[in-house]
């Protein structure tokens, strides 16, 4: 997909772009989410989806919308450094909507730190005739530490 330099300098001009907004949005020193950044990304009925194997192997899902990962997260990155950074994605798009899977890791110092988590996020984007949002995140990850 191309896009002009002037469309994919704006924040939620393009699937890709809102994205982007999204890690940035849980990434930084301790602080928590940027929360008004993640209600720009997230569209208001948005749902997140963490997905993962028991301990016997067994899969389990937990579903929230906004507020609930909100809550489920906070302790966690209220108190640590916390860097989340795409390293590769692919896009399929199909207007209005668009579908990413993107592979992401995370660090607690983005310049030299050793990696804490790897995974997949996938992705589903829609275009509401204005802009992009997120309105559906799953997700896995594997813990490295």
């Amino acid at each position: 997909m191309n896009h002009s330099s002037s469309e994919t300098s704006q924040p939620f001009s393009t699937p890709e772009s809102v994205v982007r907004e999204m890690y940035k949005a849980v990434s930084g020193p301790e602080r928590g989410i940027d929360m008004k950044l993640q209600q720009l990304v997230f569209a208001p009925d948005a749902r997140l989806i963490r997905m993962g194997l028991d301990e016997q192997g067994q899969p389990w899902r937990q579903i929230m919308n906004i507020e609930e990962y909100v809550e489920n997260t906070r302790e966690f990155l209220e108190s640590t450094d916390f860097y989340e950074y795409e390293t590769k994605a692919q896009t399929v798009l199909c207007p209005p909507f668009a579908h990413i899977l993107s592979e992401y890791e995370a660090k607690h110092d983005p310049a030299a730190g050793e990696l804490i988590l790897s995974g997949v996020n996938s992705i589903q984007c829609l275009y509401d005739g204005q802009r992009w949002w997120v309105y559906q995140l799953t997700w896995n990850h594997q813990a490295l530490d």
